[in-house]
C-alpha cells in the first residue's frame, strides 16, 4: 500500500503539472506502475485465500472426522437406555403379581 501511494502521489504530481502522457505512464505502463502494485496485491490476496481455503478444509474434516463415532454412541445409549426402562417397567410389574 505504501508503494502503491508513493507512486500514486508522483502520478497525480505529473497529471497537475500538465504532463499527462508522463502520467498515464506512470499508472499503466510496463514497470514501477500503480498498476503493477495492484497486480502484486491481486497475487498475494489470491495466495492468501487458497491457504485460508486450505486450512478451512483441514479444519472442517478434522471436526468431522472427530464425530465419526457420534451415531454409534448414541445408538448404544439409546439401547442402553431401552434395557434400562424394560428392566425398571419389569420388576415394578412384577411387584404387582
Amino acid at each position: 500500500m505504501t508503494e502503491w501511494r508513493e507512486r500514486h502521489e508522483a502520478a497525480r504530481e505529473q497529471d497537475e503539472n500538465g504532463d499527462y502522457q508522463r502520467a498515464l505512464a506512470m499508472v499503466i505502463g510496463a514497470e514501477g506502475t500503480t498498476g503493477e502494485c495492484f497486480d502484486g496485491v491481486d497475487e498475494n490476496l489470491a495466495a492468501a485465500l487458497a491457504h485460508e481455503q486450505n486450512e478451512f478444509q483441514r479444519a472442517a474434516g478434522d471436526g468431522r472426522d472427530a464425530l465419526t463415532g457420534l451415531p454409534v454412541g448414541a445408538a448404544v445409549l439409546a439401547v442402553a437406555g431401552a434395557a434400562g426402562a424394560v428392566l425398571g417397567i419389569g420388576r415394578r410389574l412384577s411387584e404387582y403379581r
